[in-house]
């Protein structure tokens, strides 16, 4: 199981902004009923943000309208982990593809893209020369991200199905010797960046046991589910719950379903 979570030095001096205290604490009276007016945050009032009761579209794929409720605007400073109706949303899609262990401790953050999730997972989970154990072939991203920030990619080979767990193994064995342990692993199995690879899931389960003796987190980048290029329907027809959940349930297990510990 995990033993402890590896966080960085950088994550270690992190500290709450204190007005997100004092914000949350008025949120919580706020729910308890009380009527308390926060000042904190200079949020000027909704109907000077809202200016829309309504919207509609017209695409290439359909039509429609959407009625719009001034709680569903943004005030400009939210809470850091995102608008709640989207993290919501965001939460029972992550729910629907991946199926998340019940045993693993997960929680949705809205990022501002794939990048930006791959920059802040490197500053709270590695320090600057540490490495990050990857695919040799992988994606051009994670190098670029890595390099300004001092994390040391280092290549583990791979074969047809993705990374090898021997090659694993004998790599963590190896800069444990030097006194260097790795605490993090990337990996996309689904149409890997660049070789386009899909992971078997027994692949993943074996990679996975590999990571757990270990004790390596891995960031699991999953964008390329959905690209499907085989589908069969029509063009323009809509894809039903089902198609979706079976799209999911043709993937094999994601590495967030695998998750026993909390270390995806």
């Amino acid at each position: 199981g995990l033993a402890e979570v590896p966080w960085s030095v950088f994550a270690r001096k992190l500290a709450p902004n204190p007005i997100r205290a004092i914000s949350n604490e008025v949120n919580a009276r706020i729910a308890r009923g009380e009527d308390v007016l926060m000042l904190v945050g200079g949020r000027p009032p909704t109907e000077l943000l809202c200016p829309f009761k309504s919207l509609s579209f017209d695409g290439r794929y359909g039509s429609g309208s959407i009625t719009l409720d001034e709680a569903d605007w943004n005030y400009g400073m939210g809470m850091s982990r995102g608008l709640p109706a989207l993290r919501a949303w965001c939460t029972d899609f992550v729910k629907m593809q991946c199926s998340p262990a019940p045993k693993g401790q997960h929680e949705t953050i809205i990022t501002v893209g794939n990048t930006h999730g791959i920059m802040s997972t490197l500053l709270l989970l590695s320090d600057p020369f540490d490495f990050v154990l990857c695919e040799s072939f992988a994606y051009s991203g994670l190098h670029a991200i890595a390099a300004p920030h001092d994390r040391l990619p280092v290549g583990i080979a791979a074969d047809a199905d993705g990374m090898l767990p021997s090659a694993l193994d004998e790599r963590c064995m190896q800069l444990i010797a030097e006194g260097r342990p790795a605490h993090l692993v990337y990996l996309t199995c689904m149409g890997q960046n660049p070789t386009g690879t899909t992971m078997p899931e027994t692949r993943r389960r074996e990679l996975y046991q590999v990571c757990r003796r270990h004790d390596l987190f891995i960031l699991e980048d999953d964008p390329y589910l959905w690209l499907q290029l085989s589908d069969p329907r029509a063009e323009g027809e809509e894809a039903s719950a089902a198609d979706m959940a079976g799209i999911s349930a043709g993937r094999g297990a994601s590495f967030l379903h695998l998750d026993e510990d909390g270390r995806v």
